[in-house]
């Protein structure tokens, strides 16, 4: 009897173990939507400038389910760039659309110098760059939601990245990227990267992949 009830404790011990181990093992990352492979989104249209001239430029979008995150890939001057928004980023960069929106409705923004201290927001963020392609990678990268007017005396939306050093080489810096959108292309970026819409191709995928 007593040899039956330790090798009762033993199972019992084990098993709480395993009970343990196996729900710290399935945590669920927030981010993780889907074990899918990247998805290539619609093309956004927005503009760069080069030496003082407005150029307008198509943006490659590819949203990643795994980490719930889009990257955004485009080329400027000779480097290609790649922007990475996280949720946050987005969700931050809604807000400030939706306050440059409104300013630029109401015909209240002043003609001034774009910089950290008058932008709608800031936050950290990952850029990756390089000649032939993406080689290159800073994960300290400053971004800001702001705006700026152009030649035409219009205000446009700025999604500014400011230079930060290599992950494995710092002395090596990435390139200040500047990517702007007028009125009608934020919302036509809006409308592709709203967290709803990305979902809403999780829960394709799902359909499909769990179909029986």
């Amino acid at each position: 009897m007593r040899r039956s009830a330790s090798a009762l404790c033993f199972v019992l011990t084990g098993l709480l173990f395993f009970s343990c181990t196996t729900t710290k093992e399935q945590a669920v990352d927030p981010n993780f939507l889907g074990d899918y492979e990247p998805i290539r989104l619609e093309n956004a249209m927005g503009w760069v400038t080069t030496f003082n001239k407005e150029k307008p430029k198509e943006i490659e979008l590819y949203f990643v389910p795994r980490t719930n995150r889009v990257e955004m890939y485009f080329r400027d001057l000779q480097n290609r760039i790649c922007i990475i928004l996280t949720p946050e980023h987005r969700e931050m960069m809604t807000d400030a659309a939706i306050q440059f929106m409104a300013e630029q409705e109401a015909g209240k923004m002043p003609d001034r110098k774009a910089n950290s201290k008058n932008c709608y927001s800031q936050a950290i963020c990952s850029v990756g760059w390089g000649v032939a392609g993406v080689g290159r990678v800073t994960e300290k990268s400053k971004l800001q939601f702001n705006y700026e007017y152009f030649n035409d005396k219009r205000p446009y939306f700025l999604m500014k990245a400011l230079p930060a050093p290599d992950k494995d080489e710092p002395d090596v810096f990435s390139p200040t990227v500047e990517v702007y959108f007028s009125p009608a292309q934020l919302e036509a970026l809006y409308e592709i990267l709203n967290q709803e819409a990305l979902q809403a191709l999780i829960d394709e995928l799902d359909e499909r992949a769990y179909a029986y």
